[in-house]
């Protein structure tokens, strides 16, 4: 009988012909698995364009019954590097692991009801030993307060990680992947039962200016600072080209609980000067700045967010690394993205098998606040094991 185990295998192609790039990470992914064959996988991809079901039937061709799941992205990252235009598929062998995917759809109308169908794959709700990886529609899921969805959908006892469809440039739309389908006003699910995870989270920005208060907000959609319009705001910040508006967040404080998180605004309303964002505003006596950050800021939060997985990781062998961050942060690193790359890999154990995507906000628990929370501007690192600190194999 065959001893428990986790096997993961990442395959990241650069080329930009879209065939040889699937056929390039079935042969990395299937070399790794070396026979086995594998239950769940992630794949993202950031191609301008491509023909996004034909690569996910030509994956599930090669697996069928594969719990597929994954999202259009900024970038992604592996051992070979980080790059925009590029298709990473990572995937999941395991004789202990439990998975299960799922698709909910209409998420703009009622991104609770969506959450629940994409998570119907669970006896019962979600507890505190299972593990899901929710990806979200990043174009349409603004405004509302995901950390309160979390809850309402059962997953408020769930370790829970993923991120945001989408890219601030607007190069592509958000879409969503599930098995051979392609979706967007969707949450995708990936779900796991029999793994421990640990995680650190890193930021690096800096609140610059007079702390502004005042915070009107309903959801996630906020209406004044300090008495005055949202879109005045960032106009008067930023001057008149607020597309760039995602790469000024808000550093959010919270005076009751000291809680301190980032909010990018996706979109600001020219007729009430409203802004979305892809996350609440909760905490008592908040304060909002706008941050600043360089590039040696974020290769050190990274690798801080690295080294804080690390020391509250359990006992046992680190299967897997998902690193998931923002397209912002990748477009400020520019040609420096291999640092960042090159601290993970310094601060991770060698054999440990790295994968990451950036996207336009990840979710992960804040320390003190939720366990499911909506974060922009940021890094997020997770780690991998089987539960009990069974071996990898």
């Amino acid at each position: 009988m065959r001893d428990p185990d986790f096997t993961v295998a990442v395959g990241h192609s650069f080329t930009a012909d879209h065939d040889a790039a699937v056929e390039a990470v079935l042969r990395a992914c299937a070399r790794r698995l070396a026979g086995r064959r594998p239950s769940a996988g992630l794949v993202f991809a950031s191609y301008a364009t491509m023909d996004y079901g034909r690569m996910l039937r030509r994956i599930m061709a090669e697996y069928p019954g594969l719990e597929l799941v994954g999202c259009a992205a900024a970038g992604e990252m592996s051992e070979r590097g980080m790059r925009t235009g590029s298709l990473l598929l990572v995937l999941f062998a395991s004789d202990t692991v439990r998975f299960f995917s799922g698709l909910g759809e209409n998420v703009s109308q009622d991104p609770g009801l969506a959450l629940r169908q994409a998570s119907m794959g669970w006896d019962g709700a979600a507890g505190p030993g299972d593990v899901l990886l929710p990806f979200f529609d990043g174009v349409r899921c603004t405004g509302c307060d995901m950390e309160s969805l979390f809850a309402a959908a059962g997953l408020g006892q769930a370790s829970v990680f993923g991120g945001f469809s989408g890219d601030f440039l607007k190069t592509h739309g958000a879409v969503l992947f599930h098995k051979s389908r392609v979706a967007a006003d969707a949450v995708a699910v990936l779900g796991m039962s029999g793994v421990d995870v640990s995680h650190g989270l890193g930021s690096g920005w800096v609140p610059v200016g007079a702390d502004m208060s005042g915070l009107a907000a309903e959801g996630g959609r906020l209406s004044r600072i300090d008495g005055e319009r949202v879109r005045d705001l960032y106009r008067s910040h930023i001057g008149e080209d607020l597309d760039m508006a995602p790469y000024f967040p808000l550093v959010i404080r919270s005076k009751a609980s000291g809680a301190v998180y980032t909010r990018s605004a996706a979109a600001l309303d020219p007729e009430d000067g409203h802004g979305d964002f892809q996350g609440g505003f909760p905490g008592a006596d908040l304060t909002a700045s706008f941050g600043v950050i360089g590039r040696r800021e974020i290769v050190l939060s990274s690798e801080k967010a690295a080294i804080t997985a690390l020391q509250s990781r359990e006992q046992g062998r680190t299967c897997f690394a998902l690193a998931i961050s923002c397209g912002v942060r990748k477009d400020i690193l520019g040609q420096s993205c291999d640092a960042e790359l090159e601290a993970l890999r310094g601060a991770l154990p060698p054999d440990v098998p790295l994968a990451g995507v950036y996207l336009t906000a990840q979710v992960a628990p804040l320390p003190g606040v939720a366990r499911s929370f909506v974060h922009n501007n940021s890094f997020s690192l997770v780690l991998f094991q089987l539960r009990n600190g069974e071996k990898e194999r």
